[in-house]
């Protein structure tokens, strides 16, 4: 698994935090509000300045959100699996045939 540093993840979660107080502040529709607000918050002058031009993909780039990505495999059976599976034993068929 990946870790972040923890400057880079309280980053992360700081300009996050930010981007949520702007879409549920009513009150951040104002320009100079909204302004002032990305300007106090405790994130890189890079980072104010995406979201001041509203630029998702470089500013999800400097987030490096693909960090807090884990992976997990999913162990699906082999075909050969699926066809043991689908082949009754002799004796499967004898119970079933016994009970039905």
């Amino acid at each position: 698994m990946l870790t972040m540093s923890k400057s880079l993840e309280q980053t992360t979660r700081d300009t996050l935090h930010l981007l949520e107080k702007m879409a549920a502040d009513a009150n951040l529709q104002d320009k100079d509000t909204l302004q002032a607000t990305i300007e106090e918050a405790e994130i890189s002058n890079q980072q104010k300045a995406l979201i001041i031009a509203k630029n998702a993909q470089e500013l999800a780039e400097t987030l490096q959100l693909d960090q807090l990505i884990t992976s997990v495999i999913i162990h699906s059976p082999d075909e050969e699996d699926e066809e043991q599976e689908k082949e009754e034993s002799p004796e499967q068929q004898e119970n079933i045939h016994a009970f039905g």
